[in-house]
């Protein structure tokens, strides 16, 4: 990675944090669906990210969302699962011809329907830890699946807003 773009990863970095704590923090629809588009930011570093790299830049995204929420670590564990799990999840989904080197897996590289399915599951993994965790009790899992799945499809529509706001850019005539 060259020094232009670790100050964009940083930056992004910045900027995926402050809109989670700043704009989302108290957002939810009717306590049912929250939304953590933080997660948007390490579903779309580039393929070739090493697997520590990951692991380390997601306990540093969850730990400095934890700061702000005041909730002792659990967004730090569902992250870092997150993290580790990702390399396998993009595997599910390889293309015939792999991927390119320094790419990222976004809708304009990988397709809409690629991108579903890998949001989808990261989105869903994520989600659910971090609500069984707080619930801390395998009795309120139905609950913590209703809400599971109203915060994936929550954060996944705010993920998709992002992508077509910022990573698809504008052609001027």
């Amino acid at each position: 990675m060259s020094n232009p773009s670790l100050l964009a990863y940083i930056i992004h970095f910045l900027l995926y944090v402050s809109f989670q704590v700043v704009i989302i923090r108290h957002t939810n629809l009717g306590g049912w669906a929250f939304c953590f588009p933080y997660l948007g930011y390490l579903m779309m570093l580039p393929f070739n990210i090493g697997q520590v790299t990951i692991m380390l830049t997601g306990f540093l995204l969850g730990i400095i969302v934890d700061i702000f929420y005041n909730s002792l670590g659990i967004h730090a564990a569902a992250t870092v699962l997150v993290a580790y799990l990702r390399k396998y999840f993009i595997n599910l989904n390889t293309p015939i011809g792999g991927y390119d080197v320094g790419m990222a897996p976004t809708i304009k590289s990988m397709g809409f329907r690629w991108f579903l399915i890998y949001a989808l599951l990261i989105l869903f993994v994520h989600h659910l830890t971090l609500l069984l965790i707080e619930a801390s009790n395998f009795a309120l899992i139905w609950y913590s699946l209703g809400k599971t799945i109203g915060s994936v499809l929550f954060t996944f529509g705010v993920l998709i807003i992002i992508q077509y706001l910022f990573y698809y850019p504008t052609k001027r005539r």
